[in-house]
């Protein structure tokens, strides 16, 4: 049985991968029902920074939305589908010069077939390219003919602004969600740290320090297990940090001394689940 638990630097890890790490090890400390109160408050503390780094992860998704950005959005959805709507209508009809025009404009709109359901970053994107080939000079007659200008105007108007909005948006999230996700990452590993103190302690003091002993071997197994899926995933552990698929040792948790300030994370992609932690 083991007496102390393994702390490995946890810097490299990502933030998905940190915060799997610290909702297994919460899991688990949840299985082993302590009763200890001074655990029980540091596992308290530990949980509340973990929901707290959830959180962070969903804002980087871009989960958050601004009534602005979903007005604009809404706006330019009207915009699109009224031009759409005209252009549908009189296509197949015999009636010139409007059945032309709106057989030439339809290319366009068949060639970029907007879902406005879709995801801002995704459908806005498109709308830029849409608008830039349904502007071209040669099909202003048409446009004039089917009397779209005007829902072609708004939606360039909510085009523009969106650009704006989103990149507002990601510019500031991207600004306080890192900072703020540093400091849970600290704070998190504060609660860490001292629970396994605790227990550590409790191994060594308490009248019956077997729970203890099996909680930091299974612990520790769990993180050995961990190491080694990531050196896999990595392809292979390497000194020299050069070579196809190898790594250098920061590349994955060391066995060594663990620090509150050294864990401040990378970015990656918000899963939140991400090189978990298999138990």
């Amino acid at each position: 049985m083991d007496t102390k638990f393994l702390r490995p630097n946890k810097s490299a890890l990502t933030n998905a991968q940190y915060y799997s790490f610290m909702t297994a090890f919460g899991e688990q400390l949840t299985a082993a029902g302590f009763a200890a109160a001074a655990i029980r408050s540091r596992h308290t503390v530990l949980t509340e920074q973990t929901a707290l780094i959830d959180k962070y992860l969903k804002i980087q998704q871009g989960s958050y939305l601004s009534q602005e950005i979903y007005d604009t959005d809404h706006r330019g959805d009207l915009a699109y589908g009224a031009a759409h709507a005209v252009v549908l209508a009189w296509l197949g009809r015999e009636f010139q010069p409007q059945a032309e025009a709106a057989e030439a404009l339809n290319r366009v709109f068949r060639l970029y077939r907007i879902n406005t359901s879709a995801q801002y970053d995704e459908q806005w994107g498109l709308v830029g390219n849409f608008l830039t080939d349904i502007e071209k000079p040669e099909l202003q007659t048409h446009i004039q003919t089917l009397g779209i200008a005007q829902p072609l105007q708004v939606l360039r108007q909510c085009y523009t602004q969106m650009k704006t909005l989103i990149r507002q948006r990601d510019d500031e999230q991207n600004g306080r969600v890192k900072g703020a996700l540093a400091q849970t990452r600290k704070d998190c590993d504060r609660a860490y740290n001292a629970v396994l103190d605790i227990i550590e302690a409790a191994a060594l003091m308490a009248d019956d320090p077997a729970p203890y002993h099996e909680f930091i071997t299974r612990w520790n197994t769990a993180l050995t297990r961990y190491i080694q899926q990531i050196i896999a995933k990595k392809g292979g552990a390497s000194t020299s940090g050069t070579g196809g698929g190898s790594t250098s040792p920061t590349d994955v948790p060391a066995t060594g001394g663990d620090t509150d300030g050294g864990d401040s994370g990378s970015d990656d992609d918000g899963s939140g689940h991400d090189g978990g932690i298999v138990l």
